[in-house]
């Protein structure tokens, strides 16, 4: 942006430099009145020199700015000297009449001066030079105050226009940049639109290999990234069905190879090699006539690089393709780092429901299989009843905590054989409410909550532990419900042997619009359909126990 807004300024001044010289020159090749304000004597050798000088000047600025060099910093100051060296010969050269144009001129170049943002050092020199040039443009009457005013209202100008440009920008705004290529650009733009996606590094890495190849014309590319645990880094290639292949990069690779260097920090570009460039293996054994690289950079930290290898077309890589490279290179390091945060994050706060899941089967080893199950039906059914990615990852985690709380519950009225007592079964009634208390203290949202503490409410209203009945039941408790149940009747229990999938889904079924929403039964329903009754047991079921099962568990007297 600020490169682009500093090359218009330099071509729109180039233009009002040779308006001015052609003011200049019109005396002499043009017949012209007395009154033309910038008339000199023809026959002066003075006139004659300083409108040579200022034609070469403006003929060096037209050269040079084709030359690409509109918007850098070293033609600034080219651009500054050469004004205030013109400026300087016209006063020296040009009549009296001519004198408030040129007074004229001096006050725009100092403005100019301050829009370029110079360094304190160079602002304080050329403001000393308009200073000089002012005072020799007033000389003649500077015993008067308002002759002084003007003399000092140059400086004055290009300080307080350096004042209100603002700070310094840095060196990339200044320093001058191959322009990208259109569709690199545009490239560039919609990989930082994405960059805060929620991407998978497999998804991400695909992406990349695709857009290095595509807006570069390689016929070759690998993405090398280093290993977290010191080992040989490893080369990535994708095809264009996005299907990875990975190698180790060998230890014994050249110094000189591409990968090498642009792991070490360095941005490579290698054209027109006689003998053949070192390659990584994933993208085949010969080696390169062409390459360039990038390394892939994070808060100060080499993630790896970005290598690509022989231009289509035996052309070589431009100074846009090596700009898009290294660009390339920084906008995927930091989605890279971000993906690989995500990962850790999510591996960590996994580590919590695991270890909690843990704790409750050291006290009943078939919790986890079983609160597994659950979890597996609970977010197919999520899914097939229309939930976000969101809502069933909550769902996920509710699932595989659902029966936290009897840890909570004295004694083990869970594991019992025979009837259960009045008493005990009104300590089993406790435990959504204790599950959804232990996960309350440790800061897991409402919606988690709310799941655990209804998961054994009834469609009816004839649940616990609130007993609430219909849609005031949240949505992912109606699911755990169905889940919970099918997985209840379908394993095997203390109290009774399993019984087959098509008996369970005939039991859920005569309970919809009682025990279980009719919603979620016929989504069940739905899903067993479509992938049969062994789906239900996808996973390894328990060996049946040698039991009769319990017709009636909970004595009411």
């Amino acid at each position: 942006m600020h490169g682009r807004v500093r090359g218009t300024q330099d071509y729109t001044l180039l233009v009002l430099r040779w308006l001015v010289l052609l003011g200049l020159a019109a005396p002499i090749v043009l017949p012209v009145g007395p009154a033309w304000p910038l008339a000199a004597p023809v026959e002066g050798p003075l006139a004659l020199a300083v409108l040579a000088g200022a034609a070469l000047y403006v003929l060096f600025l037209t050269i040079a700015l084709v030359g690409g060099w509109a918007g850098s910093r070293p033609f600034a100051h080219v651009q500054t000297c050469g004004d205030l060296a013109v400026l300087l010969a016209l006063l020296a050269a040009a009549p009296a009449s001519a004198e408030p144009l040129v007074f004229a001129g001096l006050l725009a170049a100092a403005v100019v001066t301050g829009l370029r943002r110079f360094g304190a050092l160079a602002t304080g020199g050329y403001t000393a030079a308009v200073l000089a040039l002012g005072l020799l443009a007033q000389h003649a009457a500077l015993v008067e105050p308002t002759a002084l005013a003007l003399a000092l209202a140059p400086a004055a100008a290009l300080l307080l226009t350096r004042l209100l440009a603002g700070p310094l920008p840095g060196e990339d705004l200044l320093d001058r940049r191959p322009p990208l290529r259109t569709d690199q650009a545009e490239a560039l733009l919609g990989l930082a639109q994405r960059v805060q996606d929620r991407w998978e590094p497999h998804g991400l890495l695909a992406e990349v290999h695709r857009l290095l190849l595509r807006h570069t014309g390689a016929a070759r590319a690998a993405i090398v990234l280093c290993a977290a645990d010191g080992t040989a880094p490893r080369a990535y290639s994708f095809d264009a069905a996005g299907e990875a292949e990975v190698k180790a990069v060998a230890a014994d690779s050249s110094a000189d190879a591409p990968h090498v260097r642009a792991l070490a920090g360095e941005v490579v570009c290698h054209e027109g090699r006689a003998a053949p460039l070192p390659t990584v293996e994933v993208v085949g054994r010969h080696g390169a006539s062409s390459a360039v690289g990038a390394p892939l950079r994070s808060q100060g930290e080499v993630l790896g690089a970005l290598v690509a290898y022989d231009k289509r077309g035996s052309a070589a890589f431009a100074e846009a393709d090596v700009t898009f490279v290294r660009a390339l290179a920084g906008l995927a390091g930091a989605a890279l780092h971000s993906a690989q945060a995500t990962a850790r994050a999510a591996e960590h706060a996994d580590l919590v429901p695991r270890g909690l899941l843990a704790l409750l089967t050291l006290r009943r080893p078939e919790q986890r299989e079983h609160a597994e199950q659950v979890a597996r039906v609970a977010v197919a059914l999520g899914e097939e009843l229309g939930l976000d990615d969101a809502a069933c990852r909550e769902l996920h985690l509710a699932a595989l905590l659902h029966d936290l709380g009897e840890l909570g519950v004295p004694g083990d009225p869970f594991g019992q054989r025979q009837v259960v007592s009045a008493e005990s079964y009104e300590r089993i009634k406790a435990h959504p409410t204790l599950g959804a208390r232990v996960l309350a203290e440790i800061g897991y949202p409402a919606n988690v909550l709310a799941m655990v503490q209804q998961h054994h409410e009834r469609w009816d209203g004839l649940g616990y532990p609130q007993r609430l009945e219909g849609g005031a039941i949240v949505l992912g408790a109606r699911i755990l419900a169905v889940a919970d149940a099918l997985d209840a009747l379908t394993a095997e229990r203390p109290y009774r042997a399993p019984r087959p999938v098509r008996e369970a889904l005939q039991e859920i079924v005569a309970h919809s619009g009682t025990q279980f929403d009719p919603a979620v039964v016929q989504a069940l329903l739905a899903l067993v359909a479509r992938h049969g009754e062994q789906w239900v047991a996808a996973v390894p079921r328990r060996e049946p126990a040698a039991v009769e099962p319990w017709r009636r568990r909970v004595d009411r007297r």
